[in-house]
């Protein structure tokens, strides 16, 4: 079995195998993937993960984002090299979360070490139309909300430095490595205080259309304020130039963001999915 690791160069060659809003990531500073494929044969395999915490000595950790294995081999030959790039990172930890699973790439999974279980998707999934309440929760937006298309690039710059010093990456590990451009700027927006930066709402639009929030944070006396208002301006911005179908998805990656999801959208729960979990401490 042949095994390829995928870079910018070669990812597109691999396209029916990928999911494409997955394989968009693959370039990307913390970002890694292989395929599996019998020599003069197409891929029957691939994964694409996520490293985090890189620099902490205890360990880090890595995220599977996606995985694809036509059988039981493609799936021992994708998790051995995996684990052997993974090993050489100090990873210690390693969690996925998949829509399903088959009974024999499961086996293989738990012969790996990893713990299976079925639960709640952390993911949520909203339509623009579902948008509406959120638009008008504010009549008017304060001026000091700004979209990001409206401000220059060193703003921008000494924003993320902020969030990065305050310890805000929302679902970013390599935020301080992407430019301004891979947001949808015409949909994200920010607060600017004196001058500077003071909150940032960033969202990205995937190659497939779907849109995903991946930072809301603000600091200073009126965070909680300007937290609404950048969530206000956005809805507003994708309700006048999105179909009203575009899927929405928010990912509740920690307890404050439950939280301001089951005030938002009280009636929404995530999918079940495949839980896997292995640690080595």
């Amino acid at each position: 079995m042949k095994i390829t690791d995928l870079n910018v160069d070669n990812i597109s060659d691999y396209d029916e195998i990928l999911d494409e809003d997955i394989a968009e990531s693959i370039g990307r500073e913390f970002y890694f993937g292989i395929s599996a494929s019998e020599e003069g044969k197409t891929a029957s395999g691939a994964v694409i993960w996520e490293y985090r915490n890189l620099d902490d000595e205890a360990g880090a950790s890595a995220e599977l984002m996606y995985f694809n294995a036509c059988t039981k081999e493609d799936a021992d030959v994708l998790l051995t090299e995996f684990s052997e790039q993974a090993s050489a990172e100090n990873v210690t930890d390693v969690f996925f979360e998949t829509a399903k699973l088959s009974d024999d790439v499961s086996a293989v999974f738990e012969t790996y070490g990893f713990r299976l279980k079925a639960d709640e998707s952390r993911d949520i999934v909203v339509s623009v139309s579902e948008l509406s309440k959120l638009a008008a929760m504010v009549k008017k937006i304060p001026d000091n909300i700004e979209g990001l298309e409206d401000i220059k690039e060193v703003q921008f710059m000494q924003g993320v430095t902020n969030c990065i010093f305050n310890g805000k990456k929302g679902l970013m590990e390599d935020l301080e490595y992407i430019e301004k451009d891979w947001f949808a700027e015409d949909l994200s927006c920010c607060v600017i205080t004196d001058k500077k930066l003071s909150g940032l709402f960033l969202i990205h639009r995937f190659p497939s259309g779907t849109l995903m929030p991946v930072l809301l944070t603000a600091i200073g006396p009126d965070a909680r304020k300007d937290i609404l208002y950048m969530i206000c301006y956005s809805a507003k911005k994708v309700l006048s130039s999105y179909p009203a179908d575009t899927k929405v998805i928010v990912r509740r990656h920690n307890d404050s963001v439950k939280a301001l999801a089951k005030k938002l959208f009280p009636d929404r729960s995530g999918e079940t999915v495949i839980l896997g979990e292995k640690d080595s401490k």
